[in-house]
């Protein structure tokens, strides 16, 4: 006989739980311009982060500041590699010289996550010989946040 509060107070929570997560998914009454708005200004948000986000990265580079690159990476990378293993990694006497955008960046989005591809030319040194590489920078969008996954060179 005691029991029936439990499921009583079980009940209460559930319904509570429901209409919260309907009240935070549901659209308020937006008409359909004002969802295109809405979903306007975030992309043009997002762009802009990225854009930022990129330049951030590029910078990075230039001044040879791994301990910045490795902070802009991904969680997907840094799980299992720390700053002093990604310093490590650094090929011996590499110094970027030069990094132009190379193209126009795309955004796909991929079920849960956005993935921005981002074309790069790099003229780097290596003990003494310089060459230009043309990569693809590949950034993803992490809890909010646009982070550094590599390149495809």
């Amino acid at each position: 006989m005691k029991k029936w509060w439990v499921a009583a107070i079980s009940a209460v929570v559930l319904i509570a739980l429901g209409a919260t997560v309907y009240f935070l998914s549901s659209d308020h009454g937006e008409t359909a311009s004002q969802k295109s708005v809405s979903a306007n200004v975030q992309k043009t948000k997002t762009d802009d982060s990225a854009a930022e986000f990129v330049d951030s990265v590029k910078e990075a580079y230039e001044k040879n500041d791994y301990t910045v690159i490795y902070q802009s990476l991904s969680s997907t990378v840094t799980k299992n590699l720390t700053l002093e293993q990604f310093l490590q990694s650094k090929p011996e006497g590499l110094t970027v010289e030069d990094i132009k955008d190379n193209g126009k960046e795309s955004v796909k989005e991929d079920g849960s996550f956005k993935v921005l591809k981002k074309p790069i030319r790099m003229k780097i040194t290596q003990n003494g010989q310089t060459k230009t590489i043309n990569t693809n920078w590949v950034f993803v969008l992490e809890n909010g946040q646009w982070k550094f996954v590599g390149s495809d060179e």
